[in-house]
């Protein structure tokens, strides 16, 4: 399956595709999927490289919350002057999409990383010795939530032939 950029797809795109899956918490995740943020931090590397989904954990913590704040905070200034299918994936609150796919992205790089590139990474991401930067492109948000119970690490996953979807935006 090829990505086009700037598009939100129907959940029936994944059926009985086989895909790599990440699971992020939130609102990392939706800042992924809305292409505001595009680098992942994680304290492994991978070699993999392709379409990946991205998967909003069930996890929501003090730090989810404050992490939230300060995304709410800034989301008007990044995304002034966006595309509207960039604000597709922040239709619904980063609460109800715990536990789901909410994205389909190309990873494209993944780097070992002891700086921010940019002020938004650096606002969204952890930047220190021994971190890998997980590069995303062309992240599309898909039109209904699609319920999947995450995994630790990348791991892969054949979606039925028939999605069952969540919450429409």
């Amino acid at each position: 399956m090829t990505l086009a950029c700037s598009q939100v797809l129907q959940p029936d795109v994944l059926s009985g595709a086989t895909l790599r899956v990440l699971s992020i918490r939130q609102p990392w995740a939706t800042l992924l999927a809305s292409g505001v943020k595009t680098i992942e931090t994680r304290s492994w590397g991978t070699t993999y490289r392709g379409l990946i989904a991205i998967h909003a954990a069930k996890t929501w913590g003090a730090a989810e919350e404050k992490a939230m704040a300060d995304a709410v905070l800034t989301m008007p200034v990044l995304l002034s002057g966006e595309q509207p299918w960039q604000l597709s994936a922040l239709r619904r609150t980063p609460r109800e999409t715990l536990g789901c796919v909410i994205a389909l992205a190309n990873l494209v790089d993944c780097q070992p990383m002891t700086e921010a590139p940019n002020e938004v990474e650096e606002m969204f991401g952890y930047f220190g010795p021994g971190r890998f930067g997980w590069r995303l492109e062309c992240p599309c948000p898909l039109a209904k939530l699609v319920p999947l119970s995450g995994k630790l690490g990348l791991f892969t996953h054949t979606f039925p032939d028939r999605i069952a979807t969540g919450l429409a935006p």
